[in-house]
């Protein structure tokens, strides 16, 4: 294990060079996606609190080019790594139950992506909606996730 985190592997170096592509690239993923998730959520919450529209909706274009610039390619390239790592390289760990539970809490921060950039483009088009008060929540939720995948990935408990 390099770090503790990525396997170094026995196999010929063009597989293993393949391996690490892969993993960089999903972790590459994650940290655009989280990251640009986090601050798309608190500066969605931000703007949808400030009362002059015009503020609002140059608040909400920033919004929508971190979102359409960081979130949604992280998003791709954390699939597109993940995927090429599990399916050439670790297919075994369909088959742990961490595993599964590391997904499950991929899907909840799928749904967060989702509601987050839903009510970033309600806000774009109706200027005048309020927002809503679990959207304070959302960053806390996806920081708890994401801490619990890392901590399932490190331990793989079961």
């Amino acid at each position: 294990m390099l770090f503790g985190l990525l396997p170094v592997a026995t196999a010929p170096e063009g597989a293993v060079a393949a391996h690490h592509a892969a993993w960089i690239l999903h972790v590459f993923g994650v940290i655009s996606w989280v990251g640009g998730l986090l601050s798309m959520t608190i500066l969605v919450w931000r703007a949808a609190a400030t009362q002059n529209t015009d503020e609002r909706r140059a608040a909400l274009s920033v919004v929508r080019s971190l979102h359409n610039w960081a979130v949604a390619p992280g998003f791709l390239l954390l699939l597109v790594g993940g995927l090429w790592s599990l399916i050439v390289f670790e297919p075994h760990k369909l088959q742990q139950g961490w595993f599964h539970a590391k997904l499950g809490l991929v899907i909840v921060l799928v749904a967060v992506h989702f509601v987050a950039a839903t009510k970033l483009y309600d806000l774009i088009r109706s200027p005048e909606a309020t927002r809503p008060s679990w959207l304070a929540a959302v960053p806390v939720l996806a920081v708890l996730a994401l801490a619990c995948i890392l901590v399932l990935i490190r331990v793989q408990p079961f």
